[in-house]
């Protein structure tokens, strides 16, 4: 039972990656710290809940 994280929308996400931009802009463009973007790329890269 941690903090809850904010969604991520893969869908944009890979349409501002196509644009060039860094995880860092895109992480302020959805309203969130880089780390909680790198986490929730890493829970997904393992396959697991990212909403346990």
């Amino acid at each position: 039972m941690g903090r809850k994280r904010k969604p991520v929308d893969w869908e944009l996400y890979k349409v501002l990656k196509e644009k060039g931009l860094t995880d860092l802009q895109i992480a302020i463009r959805m309203g969130m710290s880089q780390g909680q973007l790198a986490k929730h790329k890493k829970i997904k890269k393992d396959g697991g809940d990212p909403y346990d």
